[in-house]
């Protein structure tokens, strides 16, 4: 009696898990949302990175970072997300974590537009905790990438004012062996985001305030 007892069971737990199984299988959303069963951690970055932004222009900073933190584990050497949780960190007023991220960001970028933007900024973080020195370092690495912006050479003046430094003016010689020395392949991100669009977009925007 015993032997027939645990057959049934037995008969019970199999074939019940099977119309399980199956069941989930032909359900059409079990494929749409797990084609091949294949992880894409690039796709996965980018549906993070898109509701980081939506987060962000939401206000809501704190969260967006979450999700710009968690896109760069999925896909590190792209450096959007990096920028966009340097622009989380600096509209916060946290300075130090936004100059922490854009040394990151500026060794994955080989175009001078962008390189010299995020050393503008760096010199910002900087000048806004009036650290001059530093603030006025990154600025002449700015200006030696090219990067030219009103503020960036009022703020050098204003720094050379206050330190007594003499003006020192970009030398054009130097230019052209920037131009050769790089010579790196642009990555997707600086081929298809204007750099300086994406920063009175972003570091240069009133938004609305942080929920908390």
């Amino acid at each position: 009696m015993k032997i027939f007892h645990i057959s049934i069971l037995l008969f019970l737990l199999l074939f019940s898990g099977c119309s399980t199984t199956q069941d989930v299988r032909n359900d059409s959303e079990f494929y749409n949302r797990y084609p091949d069963a294949v992880f894409d951690p690039v796709s996965e970055s980018a549906e993070l990175l898109y509701r980081g932004k939506l987060s962000y222009m939401d206000g809501d900073l704190i969260e967006a970072s979450v999700f710009f933190q968690r896109a760069i584990g999925f896909d590190y050497y792209n450096p959007e997300p990096h920028m966009l949780l340097a622009a989380v960190y600096f509209n916060l007023g946290w300075y130090d974590f936004a100059t922490f991220e854009l040394n990151r960001t500026v060794e994955l970028l080989n175009s001078p537009e962008w390189r010299g933007m995020i050393f503008f900024i760096m010199g910002s973080t900087y000048y806004r905790q009036g650290k001059y020195e530093d603030a006025y370092g990154k600025y002449k690495q700015a200006r030696a990438e090219g990067f030219r912006d009103q503020r960036l050479d009022e703020e050098m003046k204003d720094i050379e004012s206050t330190l007594k430094i003499k003006e020192e003016k970009s030398t054009s010689e130097s230019e052209p062996e920037k131009k050769k020395i790089n010579k790196k392949k642009k990555t997707k991100f600086e081929k298809n985001t204007n750099s300086k669009a994406f920063y009175k977009k972003y570091f240069n925007k009133q938004i609305k305030k942080t929920k908390e």
